[in-house]
């Protein structure tokens, strides 16, 4: 922008003007009842709702939730009950599975007219999707951090494991899990739960689950070290553990159900 002798401000009412321009009254298509898609599909689809904010079209008056996967995919309701925003999200997911991805967060427009992450009350019916959605960005923004970790990590020839951040549910909701070996340095993501797993143990006893808290209590600050510059949140276990971490690890972990 310097070399161009234009300012910030300047390319940014520049770009919103062209955004208005080519952006015509036939902007959505009603796919279900309640639900309409964007029609451009031309990688601007979002960026044309807040590059214009408040003067941003759409094809009803009410506040509006917005669902925006990839580029080109822009998928909105009027309604905030649970069975239409998950069919927003289904709709989504499945247009744009093939684009380049965005975000899996749900967005709306304040009375201001500026587009912020819809976060609705905890027990409304539409607060299970939203923190359903919540976990799938993280997730999206961990696979991301481990393909670039793990080619960091071959570039300078270090046999290391980068873990996965996983999501289960079980009867009371939907938790997060990643994996610790015995001995095998990791970078891990922070987690609700740590399966831990030792290969030297009987198959019955070699694996159990901890939660996060429990399990960097166990090790230690100095042996789990948060990485400065990683977000989201990813810590380093490099040393082997000693005879008393391992017995502090066993202990309070249940075992891993087998079904």
């Amino acid at each position: 922008l310097a070399n161009a002798g234009i300012t910030a401000e300047e390319a940014n009412r520049n770009a919103r003007a062209a955004l208005a321009r080519v952006t015509g009254p036939d902007q959505w298509n009603q796919v279900e009842p309640g639900i309409w898609v964007s029609t451009y599909a031309d990688d601007y689809d979002f960026a044309r709702l807040v590059a214009l904010a408040a003067d941003a079209r759409l094809p009803f008056e009410a506040v509006p939730i917005v669902y925006a996967p990839s580029h080109s995919t822009c998928v909105t309701t009027d309604r905030v009950d649970k069975e239409t925003l998950n069919r927003v999200v289904a709709v989504g997911n499945e247009l744009s599975n093939d684009q380049r991805q965005l975000s899996q967060l749900l967005w709306t427009r304040n009375p201001a007219g500026d587009w912020q992450e819809f976060r609705p009350m905890d027990d409304t019916p539409a607060a299970a999707v939203v923190a359903m959605q919540r976990l799938a960005e993280t997730n999206s923004q961990y696979d991301e951090q481990k393909f670039y970790l793990e080619a960091v990590l071959e570039d300078r020839e270090e046999d290391s494991f980068v873990a996965s951040f996983m999501i289960y549910e079980d009867d009371a909701g939907p938790f997060t899990v990643c994996a610790y070996t015995f001995d095998i340095p990791s970078y891990l993501p922070e987690t609700d739960r740590v399966a831990i797993v030792d290969p030297r143990a009987s198959d019955n006893g070699g694996s159990g689950m901890m939660s996060w808290q429990d399990f960097a209590a166990a090790v230690g600050p100095e042996t789990l070290v948060r990485m400065p510059d990683e977000d989201p949140p990813r810590f380093k276990l490099m040393a082997a553990l000693s005879p008393e971490q391992k017995s502090a690890l066993r202990t309070p972990a249940a075992p891993i159900s087998r079904d």
